[in-house]
């Protein structure tokens, strides 16, 4: 777990996956500066568990965080529906942004796309002006950042996480393939791109509690 002192920078790895937090631990087992946690991004009572042990150990959140592909994995999910109903949930189930909305909305629902909740997530972990680094297979992974504005006629209202996040900077990488001796390949087989984004954490301050 994350509790040893900090004396130089440090990675933390995250997996929900078991195993792979296993292999991770026994690859850097001889590293000082590399630690595992096995946890789930998108569960809300995750991330305030790690938060709180950053916060004791660092005094402060984290200020880079490197993805490579888990907005994609988790995008892959349909929006997600959350309830009034949900109120009476404990409050560790949910984030208080979350169910702020739906206390003070007339609406009895919210609808999030999944990469929205993993950057409110996010931004409950980081310091102002932390970045994000993503590489995604998608050449438009963050639309919910630029759309702040809600539209009335919505049916069901959406929760907007473009105040804790500004897209600084989008390139696409072209995937070089080397054809050469492969069966069936194409010469005009169409170009493949990969996508770089960076996004950094804004000074709005989030309520974690």
């Amino acid at each position: 777990m994350y509790k040893r002192p900090m004396t130089s920078f440090v990675v933390l790895n995250t997996d929900f996956a078991e195993e792979v937090v296993r292999r991770g631990k026994q690859a850097t087992q001889n590293s000082a500066e590399v630690a595992w946690e096995q946890l789930d991004l998108m569960l809300w009572k995750d991330i305030l568990a790690l938060r709180a042990r950053v916060q004791k150990v660092e005094g402060r959140g984290f200020a880079f965080i490197a993805d490579k592909s888990t907005t994609d994995a988790i995008s892959c999910n349909e929006d997600i529906l959350f309830e009034a109903k949900t109120l009476s949930s404990s409050p560790e189930d949910i984030h208080p942004i979350i169910l702020s909305a739906l206390s003070t909305s007339s609406k009895e629902s919210i609808r999030m796309h999944p990469a929205a909740i993993l950057a409110l997530h996010l931004a409950s972990l980081t310091e102002p002006g932390a970045v994000w680094v993503s590489l995604s297979y998608s050449s438009n992974r963050f639309p919910f950042l630029s759309d702040r504005q809600e539209k009335e006629d919505d049916k069901i209202k959406r929760l907007n996480v473009g105040e804790f996040w500004e897209l600084e900077y989008v390139e696409a990488m072209k995937v070089i393939e080397d054809k050469r001796g492969e069966a069936g390949a194409t010469v005009h087989a169409p170009d493949v791109f990969h996508y770089l984004y960076i996004l950094r954490r804004t000074d709005v301050v989030i309520a974690t509690s």
